[in-house]
């Protein structure tokens, strides 16, 4: 940015030239510039803010016969107070709020359950976390999880982080940069969570992608023995701390340009001043920190697992790989992670 310059101070009669508060009148307003710069940072940032509290749906196709999902338009995610839920129909998810206040920040938050399931029966939970940059709808969208609400018969809630973004501890963005306590929200919403007669307490897992699938690693760090299972998709683990043994599957594709399978850094990490660790090598340590069997490999068409079983307590870990697969949800051939994953949980 060029230096903002102006002329020498007017002189006159009631004013002389080399007088002391001219001097500070003319330097204070050459501040001028980085004052204006700081307004527009905060702006922008309050804008980013606002930005995922008011994304729509993506359009998804309507289908029909049991399994079918409403169009998108009827289920936005749209800040709401109040708790809304589509009338009680056979294939069809029913939505409502648990938007929650965190300092000055009010979180948005959504639950979808099967609308023709009773609201007294306790199903499994998946806390769904959004990837950078990204928004609710955008990863329940793609990841087909109005259909696995509907098929599988669970519970899934899509949070959202303070400017799309999650605080993993070596990542990411602005709730990196602003301290946000991403830990204590999610825990926070369990709590809520689990005072619903519709929730199974003793089956809530987390899934995430990308920076959420970090985010779930250190979720299951500090609270670990609040879920039933944990799955991270092209989300490498950032953070240093211990994890708790629970049950662990990851997900992740050989060419991820973003979060690299091999580790170090891509371009969008330098920027952010990550350095990921290899994800096979970070599997192995956690499996090993959890005492399990030495790894079973098993290669299929157009991917290969990689499990370790007899963990303590019971625990699996295993890692999904895709050779030549992309900074991605895999849908549909040769993996879809979803549907991978929820068999993994036993869902």
């Amino acid at each position: 940015m060029q230096p903002f310059s102006v002329g020498p101070p007017p002189t006159g009669p009631t004013q002389p030239p080399d007088q002391p508060r001219s001097k500070w009148r003319w330097a204070w307003f050459g501040c001028l510039p980085v004052v204006v710069l700081a307004v527009v940072v905060l702006i922008v940032a309050s804008l980013l803010v606002a930005r995922g509290s008011n994304d729509a749906d993506p359009p998804r196709p309507t289908t029909s016969g049991p399994t079918s999902v409403p169009p998108a338009s009827t289920l936005p995610d749209s800040p709401t107070t109040a708790p809304v839920t589509t009338p009680p129909a056979d294939g069809e998810v029913a939505r409502s709020s648990c938007a929650m206040q965190q300092g000055l920040v009010r979180r948005q938050c959504f639950v979808f359950r099967p609308a023709d399931v009773d609201e007294t029966t306790r199903l499994p939970v998946v806390v769904l976390l959004h990837g950078l940059t990204e928004t609710p709808s955008h990863i329940r969208g793609v990841g087909e999880w109005d259909r696995a609400v509907i098929d599988r018969r669970l519970i899934v809630v899509t949070p959202e982080g303070v400017s799309n973004s999650w605080n993993a501890g070596g990542c990411c963005a602005i709730a990196k940069v602003l301290g946000v306590d991403d830990v204590t929200y999610l825990s926070d919403l369990i709590d809520e969570l689990v005072k619903r007669p519709d929730v199974d307490p003793k089956q809530i897992f987390m899934v995430g992608g990308s920076n959420g699938g970090m985010m779930t690693y250190r979720f299951a760090c500090a609270h670990g023995d609040r879920l039933a299972g944990m799955a991270s998709v092209a989300g490498s683990k950032v953070d240093s701390c211990a994890l708790q043994t629970l049950p662990v599957i990851h997900v992740h594709g050989t060419d991820d340009r973003v979060v690299p399978y091999e580790g170090g850094e891509s371009i969008a990490t330098a920027i952010l001043g990550v350095t990921v660790p290899a994800v096979p090598s970070s599997l192995a340590e956690i499996a090993a920190a959890q005492s399990c069997s030495q790894p079973v490999t098993a290669d299929r068409t157009g991917w290969s697992s990689t499990s370790w079983s007899g963990c303590s307590g019971g625990a699996n870990v295993e890692l999904v790989t895709i050779p030549g697969g992309s900074h991605d949800w895999p849908t549909g051939e040769p993996v879809d992670a979803t549907e991978q994953i929820l068999t993994f949980f036993g869902l």
